[in-house]
């Protein structure tokens, strides 16, 4: 029990610290004239290590240049957690609570988030702030750049298709199935179709619950400390390996290197699961979400990695759900035909018999994924 122990005690630290609230900061003086004195500015934060950022800057140091009566204010992120306090604190007072960078505050409503949306509409911000047209609430709402956590549609590169797609897919790879063993055994222990049937949705649960909690926290992380660039690489990097090796490993017909479950978190796993009922089907599907995520994660970092470059914190959380509940919809279908007499059997030579043409399909995808993002990120 040592290994579920101290990755228990790892979720738990990590999710603790990544939702603590974001309120309760104290700001300094300095920092609270800045915020107070916001909508006579232009308020723009940034990461040195962002690549939006990297090409949003010359169009703020070009508008400070041009206007220089105006209060431009410039705050890099990165190693501060003075102006990371800074941006939360902007973020509350402008009701962005999760305020992704490059981002910029103006007026009394006025957010710019992302490289495409400050380009499309810095100069008219400048000019109307020159003008003394801003701050004005009926301005700034009539002039339609308030964008308190979204970014303009033509400017995401995901779409829910291939979000739906991508989970589905993670969700029959072959080591997803070969811990659905585990809850099978279980369920036909459970005795009534209606004891089987809430087992078995009880664990698709604690699977669903573990894995959207993991991505919530890498996307806070990744959307509030800047690092959208060298995260899209690493989750680049990641599916272009982890697929490669599912493609060598689908055609020889056996592993090249070792990406699955530990055996002995799988045997303590199953042991878990004999006595399954609804309580423990949830913990085992959360203590399965632990250990199968370096066997099931290349196709979610590379989500991830997509989100992270393309939305903000607001318009990521339903890619999120969308992702997961796809990811979990085998296991649900499964359970149930299970409890209205599928034999788990059947199903465990389905595996077998498949899963070598699976890796393959798998790893084709996670190359497909990996090519892309560093087509798109890094153009």
């Amino acid at each position: 029990m040592k290994g579920i122990f101290v990755a228990s005690v790892i979720f738990v630290i990590i999710f603790s610290g990544l939702f603590s609230p974001v309120s309760g900061y104290e700001l300094s003086e300095k920092q609270s004239g800045i915020l107070d004195s916001s909508n006579q500015s232009i308020t723009f934060f940034y990461n040195q290590y962002c690549g939006s950022c990297k090409v949003a800057i010359p169009r703020i140091l070009e508008i400070s240049a041009r206007y220089p009566d105006l209060d431009v204010r410039i705050f890099n992120t990165y190693n501060s957690t003075e102006n990371m306090t800074l941006l939360r604190a902007f973020g509350e007072k402008y009701n962005c609570p999760f305020p992704g960078i490059p981002i910029i505050f103006a007026g009394d409503m006025t957010l710019l988030v992302g490289a495409p949306e400050i380009d499309e509409h810095i100069d008219d911000l400048a000019e109307a702030l020159r003008r003394g047209e801003i701050p004005s609430r009926s301005y700034e709402s009539w002039w339609g750049v308030e964008v308190p956590e979204t970014v303009h549609a033509e400017t995401t590169a995901i779409s829910y298709p291939l979000v739906a797609g991508a989970g589905l897919i993670d969700g029959i790879n072959p080591c997803a199935f070969a811990v659905l063993v585990f809850l099978l055994a279980g369920l036909m222990a459970a005795g009534s179709r209606r004891s089987m049937a809430g087992i078995g949705l009880s664990y698709a649960a604690g699977v669903f619950v573990f894995y959207f909690l993991s991505g919530l926290g890498i996307f806070t992380v990744v959307q509030i400390a800047g690092i959208v660039t060298a995260f899209t690489f690493v989750a680049a990097a990641v599916a272009l390996a982890a697929g490669m090796i599912q493609v060598a490993d689908g055609i020889r017909g056996e592993r090249v290197i070792g990406i699955a479950m530990p055996h002995a978190a799988g045997e303590r796993l199953k042991k878990f699961a004999s006595g399954a009922s609804v309580p423990s089907a949830f913990v085992v599907g959360m203590g399965v979400g632990i250990f199968e995520l370096p066997c099931t994660g290349g196709i979610y970092i590379a989500i991830l990695g997509m989100l992270s470059s393309s939305v903000t914190f607001g318009e990521g959380i339903p890619f999120l759900l969308l992702y997961n509940l796809m990811f979990v919809l085998p296991l649900i279908l499964i359970t149930l035909s299970v409890a209205f007499g599928l034999p788990p059997e059947r199903v465990n030579e389905w595996r077998l018999r498949n899963r070598n043409f699976l890796k393959v399909i798998l790893g084709l995808v996670l190359v497909c994924l990996g090519l892309y993002l560093l087509t798109s990120g890094f153009s």
